[in-house]
């Protein structure tokens, strides 16, 4: 798979890297939207300092990370229980 060398900026500092060519615009989607929401956390919360920003955006996305661990090991649990009465029902048929 052939890479392709782009700068992203992010918070008014670039960083070049190199990424494969069929997942240049999500990266560069990426990019723009963490840019976006960078500026709404200054809004939103007042703060200037791009360090503190960014911790603010780490933490919100470790909370959504923690949540969507719970939700898939909820939907692991259902699936089991759905295939343990598929199996009873399987067994009552026979």
């Amino acid at each position: 798979m052939d890479n392709l060398s782009i700068k992203i900026v992010i918070g008014n500092r670039s960083y070049p890297m190199k990424v494969p060519i069929s997942e240049e615009q999500k990266i560069r989607k990426i990019g723009k939207e963490l840019n976006n929401k960078i500026s709404e956390v200054k809004k939103q919360m007042n703060i200037d300092d791009l360090q503190d920003v960014l911790a603010m955006i780490a933490f919100k996305l470790s909370v959504l990370l923690e949540e969507n661990k719970n939700t898939e090991e909820d939907s692991d649990k259902v699936y089991k229980k759905i295939d343990h009465i598929i199996s009873e029902i399987d067994k009552g048929l026979e």
